[in-house]
């Protein structure tokens, strides 16, 4: 089975490079239109099932994505020429072959929760609060291995689930958030527990820095 993981289109708070963790915050206009770029790039896939974390900014990009929902193309009109042209490609070549997909909504894929830092500029916190021996508690904020432990767990129910429902060459779309997709990305190549933070596979992972509606293909 293949697993297409795609990050969420950008924000205005990805915009203004502040933390968003479990903050509700939804796609600007760029943010859609990165969502249906991705799905122009993925037109060819047929998703056997989809999930995605309930935030609407990662739910509405796997509606995007599967052509459950197509924005106004109205809420375009401030687009360069060159996006224009392709806006205009996208609508074009538009079918339905995932719409009728269906979207599992899980709160195991929500984003890292970021206490005290949510809603504030900090780059500087991404890269100490990976590290072994980081105060999560004091802050607030998901700790490492409880990321950990709640995505191995979605993952092996997804793939148990998946096998049983669609059989081994099914295709699943995961839309996420940036830090969880980063252990989605530990776990999917073999991370274990035992390997948080003194493993090349861990350091490989946590330095992960996807793009708004970038995505990865995963071949288990």
């Amino acid at each position: 089975m293949k697993f297409y993981t795609v990050r969420h289109g950008q924000t205005d708070w990805n915009n203004l490079g502040l933390n968003q963790g479990w903050s509700d915050t939804p796609l600007n206009t760029l943010g859609q239109f990165q969502a249906l770029r991705t799905r122009d790039q993925l037109k060819d896939v047929r998703f056997s099932i989809a999930y995605s974390s309930p935030l609407q900014r990662a739910a509405t990009t796997c509606q995007i994505i599967l052509g459950r929902v197509v924005p106004d193309k109205n809420i375009f009109d401030n687009l360069n020429l060159e996006d224009a042209i392709e806006l205009n490609h996208f609508y074009r070549q538009h079918n339905n072959l995932n719409k009728d997909c269906y979207i599992y909504y899980a709160e195991d894929l929500i984003e890292r929760g970021l206490g005290v830092f949510e809603g504030k500029e900090g780059s500087r916190i991404h890269e100490i609060s990976w590290k072994d021996g980081f105060n999560a508690d004091r802050f607030k904020m998901e700790s490492v291995p409880h990321m950990f432990h709640r995505i191995d767990r979605i993952l092996k129910q997804i793939q148990a689930d998946t096998l049983q429902n669609y059989g081994n060459d099914a295709n699943i779309l995961i839309a996420s958030h940036a830090g969880i997709l980063r252990i989605v990305d530990y776990v999917l190549r073999g991370g274990t527990e035992q390997g948080l933070f003194y493993s090349a596979l861990y350091d490989s992972s946590i330095n992960l820095h996807l793009k708004n509606c970038e995505f990865n293909i995963y071949e288990r």
